[in-house]
C-alpha cells in the first residue's frame, strides 16, 4: 500500500467532535502514516485514538500481552496487524491459554488497517495493534 492517498485508505473516523480523528494516509514496511505523523514503531489503537506507541514489534508479542489487553480494554474484537509475519503460532497460543473466548484476528498490517476502519464505522469496540515491520 505504498504511497496511497487518504481517499484510498478509507473514510475519516470520529467518535466525538472534539477528538482528533484518525486518518491513515499510508503504510509501507517500517512506517505507518496517521494524521500527518509517521510512526516507525508498533501502535495500539482503540476508539479512534492511539492509546500506546513505541510498542514491541510483532515477533516479540506474546499471548499473555494480548490477554492483558483483553482484560484491560474489554474490546469486542482484537485486530493484530502482523506485517508479513506468520500469524498462526501466536493465534494458537492465545486460543490454547484462554478459558474465555477472545475474538482475535491476525492479518497483514495493510489488511488490519482496512478492517479497523470498517469496524469503527460500525461503532464496534475494536482494539487494534499495528506493527510496522
Amino acid at each position: 500500500m505504498n504511497d496511497h492517498n487518504d481517499a484510498q485508505l478509507g473514510p475519516k473516523l470520529s467518535t466525538s467532535p472534539d477528538q482528533n480523528t484518525l486518518r491513515f494516509s499510508g503504510y509501507e514496511p517500517g512506517r505507518i502514516h496517521i494524521n500527518g505523523t509517521t510512526y516507525t514503531a508498533s501502535l495500539l489503537i482503540m476508539n479512534d485514538r492511539i492509546i500506546q506507541t513505541n510498542l514491541s514489534p510483532y515477533n516479540t508479542l506474546t499471548a499473555q500481552t494480548i490477554m492483558q489487553w483483553s482484560r484491560e480494554y474489554t474490546p469486542d474484537l482484537i485486530l493484530i496487524g502482523a506485517a508479513n509475519h506468520s500469524p498462526h503460532a501466536l493465534y494458537d497460543q492465545v486460543q490454547q491459554m484462554n478459558h474465555q473466548p477472545i475474538s482475535l484476528e491476525i492479518m497483514s498490517t495493510e489488511a488490519c488497517i482496512r478492517a479497523y476502519i470498517s469496524m469503527q464505522i460500525e461503532q464496534r469496540q475494536v482494539l487494534c495493534y499495528l506493527t510496522v515491520a
